[in-house]
């Protein structure tokens, strides 16, 4: 699935968490922050304070990666 919103991303994000049987709590902890941020993330809130590493840190606790790349997705 291409993500290319934030809220894609969020979903994507719920999804797997979900997928795993884990809750907003479990991941906070794994991720060294409060269960707010993650609903917040899953929710599309705050994004713009939601930092980059943090971000990458939860898509690993949940075994997701994400593609970088330059070329257009119509390619």
């Amino acid at each position: 699935m291409i993500a290319d919103r934030v809220i894609d991303w969020a979903n994507i994000v719920r999804e797997r968490r979900t997928m795993l049987g884990a809750t907003q709590a479990d991941v906070a902890a794994e991720l060294g922050t409060s269960r707010q941020w993650v609903s917040n993330f899953e929710n599309g809130r705050s994004t713009s304070v939601a930092e980059l590493a943090t971000v990458l840190r939860l898509l690993a606790v949940l075994d997701l990666t994400a593609l970088l790349t330059s070329e257009p997705a119509d390619a």
